[in-house]
């Protein structure tokens, strides 16, 4: 199981990362790392006050909506959009996305 240190270099790597990456205009590649930081911010946060880890976004949603309603609010909308911009790119870059 990850710990929080774990978690916490993760979300350093991927933050740096996403700023190296943005000075070189590989924006795809930063979406995807903020996106990771973010998520695993919620994920430590979680794992600090509960002892465990969500297995999923349904249920990270669940647990931040229940216990952290403020993070919630202010999480909810930027995970769903990143979340569907990343299964988009995922989806046009398999051929079956819409015409640019």
């Amino acid at each position: 199981m990850v710990n929080l240190d774990e978690l916490r270099s993760n979300i350093k790597e991927y933050l740096e990362d996403a700023d190296y990456l943005f000075n070189k205009g590989h924006y795809n590649s930063v979406l995807n790392l903020y996106f990771k930081a973010l998520v695993a911010i919620c994920d430590y946060i979680i794992l600090r006050d509960t002892g465990r880890l969500p297995r999923n976004h349904a249920e990270r949603f669940r647990i931040l909506e229940e216990k952290y309603p403020e993070i919630y609010r202010h999480c909810r909308l930027p995970l769903q959009q990143l979340s569907q911009s990343l299964l988009y790119e995922s989806h046009k870059r398999m051929g079956g996305g819409a015409e640019e």
